[in-house]
């Protein structure tokens, strides 16, 4: 993806999955402060996300999914407060560092999904901020700990029969 993406600051909408595209994410595509939908899953991108997607404060839907993303997750992605879905599925980001603890200033988030995403750690309590949480795939990932009782029993109650509330979760 070419540095000039971030001249882009009046678009609203970012769709390019299944395009084939490969290289890192220019750190100007943290200018895209209007995009409202970020859409790159399977491609063949690579390298760490950088620090100034942080700056994509309108964000409501991100899908990075398929790719091959590295090294930690920023916590400058807690700037995404208006997000409400985030696919970061099967990427190979680091098992050393887990999920940012900014990610429960995602208080709109209504999917989150980090399957077979490569993280480890711990998984982080903030989650349990995110009230309005549907579904929570952290499933084939190498995370620990616990999240608490009173988090899923909150969850598992805001849902009509449990039928709107997914939960994949494989800890070890």
């Amino acid at each position: 993806m070419p540095d000039e993406i971030g001249d882009l600051t009046e678009l609203s909408y970012l769709s390019a999955s299944a395009t084939e595209l490969s290289g890192t994410l220019p750190a100007t595509i943290g200018n895209l402060a209007n995009v409202q939908f970020l859409e790159l899953g399977n491609n063949n991108f690579n390298g760490t996300l950088p620090s100034e997607m942080g700056g994509m404060t309108s964000l409501i839907s991100v899908l990075l999914y398929g790719n091959r993303f590295t090294g930690p997750l920023p916590s400058t992605i807690g700037g995404w407060t208006n997000v409400a879905t985030v696919d970061m599925s099967k990427n190979a980001f680091s098992a050393d560092s887990g999920l940012p603890t900014e990610i429960g200033l995602w208080t709109k988030c209504e999917v989150l999904a980090f399957h077979e995403a490569g993280i480890g750690s711990t998984i982080p309590s903030e989650i349990g901020g995110m009230s309005a949480l549907k579904v929570l795939d952290l499933s084939l990932n190498q995370l620990t700990g616990e999240l608490s009782l009173d988090f899923l029993l909150s969850l598992f109650y805001d849902c009509t029969l449990c039928t709107r509330f997914s939960f994949f979760l494989d800890c070890h």
